[in-house]
């Protein structure tokens, strides 16, 4: 309606300079430039004005249909990127759970309750938090893996039951040493499967850090994965990000951040609405 009020009101300006100069024209046929140099002055602004208010007028259109067009594809964007996530990471999300929260308890029995603390994902924080030799322990876990973790992690990479997976290996009657080549082997086969999970969780946050997608549409219902995704996965990154200025999983670590300020905001307001309920419900309680 706006927009055909301001097209309406330029046609009729238009429409009315033009029958001005017509009739002044017909009156003045042969002096018509000197007799109204003046008034031809004021109409000749008035046109420049008016060109100028319907040019940004029509740039005012372009910017908001730009803007509007660009909602839309970071909404649909949003989407796409969910399903990725559902399709390719949710799926592979338990190989991770095999394996850190195993070697993250047994360097630390309080490793997650330190989670609040986890911000730059760098070798440097993780040795404040966890002490210097903490780069060290780490991958001296990963270097021995226990059978019992590579059983689980084959028996879900495979389908089949650790017992199946036992027996399997039994059959091939290794000596000492060729079964520690195997299980190296299966150690390096494990985090490769790890390390190609966390690229896709790195690719996925791109696009929300990005700008390309937007992360309020899709964060009640991929946050709680993420967050926890993100927590156990703590030292792997840090192991990556021992060079300042060299960090690996950036995508990765701005989207964690910012959705666990918001889980830790939202679960403050949940708490304080929780309360405001438990006073008001205290007074009727005592007059019953």
């Amino acid at each position: 309606m706006k927009n055909k009020i301001i097209v309406l009101a330029c046609v009729i300006i238009f429409l009315f300079v033009l029958c001005t100069i017509i009739i002044s024209i017909y009156k003045h046929p042969t002096d018509f430039l000197i007799y109204y140099n003046k008034s031809l002055e004021t109409l000749s602004f008035c046109a420049v004005i008016t060109s100028v208010i319907f040019v940004i007028y029509q740039a005012e259109i372009f910017v908001k249909d730009y803007k509007s067009k660009r909602e839309r594809e970071e909404f649909d964007t949003s989407y796409k990127m969910a399903k990725y996530y559902a399709d390719n990471i949710i799926p592979n999300l338990a190989c991770i759970e095999f394996i850190f929260p195993y070697i993250n308890k047994k360097i630390d029995k309080n490793f997650y309750n330190n989670a609040d603390k986890f911000k730059d994902f760098t070798a440097i924080e993780a040795k404040k938090i966890f002490g210097e030799d903490i780069i060290e322990r780490y991958q001296k876990e990963i270097n021995n893996l226990p059978e019992e973790c590579i059983l689980s992690f084959e028996a879900f990479s495979t389908g089949k039951t650790t017992l199946e997976i036992e027996k399997e290996w039994k059959s091939y009657n290794f000596t000492p040493e060729d079964k520690m080549t195997f299980l190296k082997e299966k150690r390096f086969i494990i985090m490769n499967k790890i390390t190609y999970v966390i690229n896709n969780i790195e690719y996925f946050a791109m696009y929300f850090c990005s700008g390309l997608a937007i992360p309020e549409n899709v964060y009640m219902s991929l946050h709680q994965t993420y967050i926890h995704c993100i927590i156990g996965c703590y030292l792997f990154i840090c192991n990556q990000n021992r060079n300042i200025g060299h960090e690996f999983y950036t995508h990765t670590i701005s989207l964690y951040l910012k959705w666990k300020d918001e889980s830790t905001k939202r679960d403050k307001k949940r708490i304080q609405d929780l309360e405001k309920i438990t006073q008001r419900e205290q007074p009727k309680r005592r007059r019953q």
